[in-house]
């Protein structure tokens, strides 16, 4: 079974397969966790199981043991335990008491497997590699691929933030999850990554999280601060002022919130004024200039490239709702 992902700059995984991912895991502890926890996301249990059957009997056991220590209560299903005691006997699964194990919740998959910084980095990587293909001429022209796509991670970001977190049923677990995504916000703006900050804060103040009173309860004055200063770099008061300062104080690579230099040569493009033909067309060539070279500057250093395949898969193919969806959701929830 193929998994695709949707950007260029993870190519080479297209071509990746299942049972390659499989093999991948069986060398790979961490990346045998992910695939335990996340296959979900990309297959049928019973699909998952197929490409598990063709192992030999250790590497069976092996992958058995991480997956009955993150998620045993797939085991209850008819189909994994049927799969369990092909690879074991009678007296190993009774020692194993699968069923008084504690679930792996995904709240701790973030905090763990994916920690912040390593979250972080996979979305500078992705950040990265998209801002590097926007040529000059493309911020002329308007919707070109180049820009399109730094269009489409954006909103698909701050869609994915939004659903992770509608999606916990529990209000504490929800909250851990914004003290998470707060918490990368953060590591975000210390990084220079304000394209990905500004879509995590647009989701962390959208109308379907703020109105979540219960949870927002439950978190830490501390956290509910540093949000605060993240939406003060985010806010379009001032003309910007607070996020283009520490823009220009910011050591490279940096990554620039692109929609609003986009916006601001739209406006430049349209200008009107009561100067003379020529004098009116050098002003504004002279500051649409200005703009770009310095979002060309911005591409002189780039951040380290980083492929973590199974959180790539997570950020560029999970499911998320929509606007209407997630609203629709947090009222059933609160």
């Amino acid at each position: 079974m193929q998994v695709q992902f949707k950007s260029d700059q993870v190519a080479h995984l297209q071509r990746m397969t299942i049972s390659e991912m499989i093999q991948e895991a069986l060398v790979n502890s961490s990346f045998a966790m992910c695939l335990v926890l996340f296959y979900p996301r990309i297959l049928t249990r019973s699909e998952f199981i197929s490409h598990l059957q063709g192992l030999d009997l250790e590497d069976k056991r092996k992958i058995i043991s991480i997956w009955l220590n993150l998620a045993p209560e797939d085991f209850k299903t008819r189909i994994v335990l049927d799969f369990l005691t092909n690879a074991y006997d009678a007296a190993d699964i009774t020692r194993m008491n699968i069923f008084k194990k504690k679930r792996y919740n995904y709240e701790d998959a973030c905090n763990d497997l994916f920690n912040v910084h390593q979250l972080v980095g996979q979305m500078c990587s992705i950040e990265s590699s998209i801002f590097e293909k926007i040529q000059a001429r493309d911020y002329f022209i308007h919707g070109t691929r180049a820009i399109q796509e730094n269009i489409l991670y954006f909103n698909r970001l701050s869609a994915w933030v939004l659903s992770i977190i509608l999606k916990e049923k529990k209000v504490r677990k929800r909250a851990k999850l914004i003290n998470y995504f707060i918490k990368v916000g953060v590591e975000l703006k210390k990084v220079g990554n304000f394209n990905s900050l500004f879509s995590i804060i647009a989701s962390l103040n959208s109308s379907a999280v703020g109105r979540l009173k219960q949870t927002l309860q439950y978190v830490p004055a501390l956290l509910k601060k540093e949000l605060i200063l993240l939406e003060k770099i985010t806010s379009g008061d001032k003309n910007w002022k607070e996020y283009k300062t520490l823009l220009k104080n910011t050591i490279k690579p940096v990554i620039p919130f692109l929609g609003l230099h986009s916006r601001d040569l739209t406006v430049l493009f349209e200008y009107k004024d009561k100067l003379s033909f020529d004098e009116y067309n050098a002003q504004k060539l002279v500051k649409i200039s200005e703009i770009v070279l310095e979002l060309m500057d911005f591409k002189s250093d780039e951040f380290p490239r980083v492929n973590h395949a199974f959180l790539l898969n997570v950020l560029c193919q999970s499911e998320t709702f929509t606007l209407e969806m997630a609203y629709k959701i947090s009222k059933e929830l609160e």
